[in-house]
């Protein structure tokens, strides 16, 4: 099987930026059993081997049968996350589950007793919910501060405490998934150096901040080999985030919609030579690079026809 060069996608049942995903939000939330099973189906066939849910809990709702939260009103089957799982598990992909209560969010609750109490709660109803599916592959937690530099001391203080709570509860790898921020510093190597070792993740996917327009093309080779320089010597694997998209108006106040495929192949260009990034994975298939039939048509299916495409014919590559 011809192998892709972005074998990782982050996936979403209802987005925390509902805007973003309005082109492929219905159909997602009325997927069923089996249209889950075809859709992670399409997915592997389509290089996928990984995939990371971004938000369990969305407008304090659950995308799961949960005591602490109500289900999500959008959902047309409670029992998405489920459905989810064992299309996963029938088809041989990784899954990384979010954790995130929403308190980890706002800033008067982010870094308190109360929000990682929250954390630890919802971490062990998921464990309990989604532990016998053998997909399970690991914890992503919901704290995405920018590296300005490097972490802030809160981001650190957070992020260390919430790795402690889900290694004592299961101890599977923990991820991460910082933002861009306009106008961050270039990452320090040596600071990002020790807040790793502080934190003791097991994975740091960093976004390319292409399609947030935070960070120009060819500035990317430089700003990830600095971050494979501050992981060399850490338990932490860096994947590179590619991102697939552009807004269709405002920026986060509008609709996702596919980005060309020449700037999507010279940003996987821009990171696949680069010694120590251990995956390319991508925001994201589902919707924005889409043959399936989700997100804004046919342009999402151009673009995953295109990509396709490409790679085929430079087996090289």
């Amino acid at each position: 099987m011809r192998t892709f060069p972005i074998s990782g996608s982050a996936v979403d049942i209802i987005h925390g930026n509902r805007k973003e995903n309005a082109y492929w939000e219905k159909s997602v939330t009325a997927l069923d059993k089996n249209g889950w099973n075809s859709f992670v189906r399409y997915l592997k066939d389509s290089g996928i081997e990984k995939l990371v849910l971004l938000n369990t809990v969305s407008e304090h709702c659950a995308v799961f049968p949960s005591k602490i939260y109500p289900v999500h009103s959008a959902l047309k089957h409670p029992d998405s996350l489920g459905y989810l799982l064992r299309a996963a598990e029938s088809n041989s992909v990784d899954f990384f589950i979010s954790v995130n209560s929403g308190e980890t969010y706002s800033h008067e609750m982010a870094y308190s007793d109360t929000a990682i109490e929250r954390v630890r709660a919802l971490a062990e109803e998921i464990l309990a919910y989604s532990s016998h599916h053998a997909p399970f592959a690991g914890w992503y937690f919901g704290e995405e501060s920018g590296i300005d530099g490097g972490f802030s001391d809160d981001t650190v203080k957070i992020v260390s405490a919430c790795v402690d709570v889900f290694k004592n509860i299961r101890d599977l790898p923990v991820m991460i998934g910082p933002y861009f921020h306009r106008n961050a510093r270039k990452p320090d190597p040596a600071l990002l150096h020790e807040q790793l070792l502080e934190m003791s993740l097991d994975y740091l996917v960093v976004q390319d901040g292409v399609g947030s327009q935070l960070l120009a093309l060819d500035k990317t080779p430089e700003y990830f080999r600095l971050l494979v320089e501050a992981i060399k010597n850490t338990p932490t694997k860096l994947w590179a985030l590619v991102e697939l998209f552009n807004w269709e108006g405002d920026r986060y106040k509008s609709p996702l919609i596919p980005a060309p495929f020449d700037r999507i192949r010279q940003q996987i260009s821009n990171v696949s030579g680069i010694p120590g990034i251990d995956r390319i994975v991508c925001y994201q298939l589902p919707g924005i690079m889409d043959n399936f039939g989700f997100g804004k048509q046919p342009e999402a299916s151009t673009l995953y026809n295109s990509y396709v495409d490409y790679y085929c014919k430079n087996t090289d590559l």
